[in-house]
């Protein structure tokens, strides 16, 4: 969402004032969606549900809630639109937290680290390529094409976690 303050002023006629009072919330939201679906999953497994289960429970209703973000330009208002991103990236970091939690669940602590720093690398150049990329989509075009592609990313990541990976269970030395 760091180019949140740049759509939100091109496209949605928003002073630095209006920036600074009002774009806070997406960002706080963000925090919170890390915060809430780590704590609703660490109770669902306390309640006894497998890490499998729970983890995809979480994940499945973070990514709907990301899909709130297809209709970030198609909606005339600008707080409405603020609202869709928040909702959006609220489900986007539910879903990150537990992407990196399934690395402790799936690998042998000897190689959780080494893992998660070869997954934190491809998200990072991931996300500087998503970066260039929406930085000439919105030159181009507009930001809408860029939320639209952001919106559809959940049901690619459902796809892979709900069919492609199968269980979440410990991968055995």
């Amino acid at each position: 969402i760091q180019w949140l303050p740049k759509y939100m002023a091109d496209e949605r006629g928003f002073g630095m004032n209006e920036i600074r009072d009002k774009l806070w919330i997406a960002y706080l939201t963000s925090a919170f969606g890390g915060l809430v679906s780590g704590e609703i999953t660490s109770r669902l497994i306390q309640r006894g549900w497998s890490p499998n289960r729970a983890r995809k429970t979480v994940m499945t209703a973070a990514g709907l809630m990301m899909l709130s973000g297809l209709w970030v330009a198609r909606v005339s208002s600008a707080d409405l639109a603020l609202w869709l991103v928040s909702v959006s990236v609220f489900g986007f970091y539910g879903f990150a937290v537990n992407t990196h939690a399934i690395v402790a669940d799936l690998f042998p602590s000897r190689l959780v680290a080494t893992v998660s720093g070869i997954s934190g690398f491809g998200a990072g150049v991931g996300s500087m390529i998503f970066t260039k990329v929406v930085g000439v989509v919105a030159d181009r075009f507009s930001f809408g094409p860029v939320f639209v592609i952001a919106g559809l990313m959940p049901l690619v990541a459902l796809f892979a976690l709900l069919v492609l990976m199968g269980p979440i269970r410990r991968i055995d030395d």
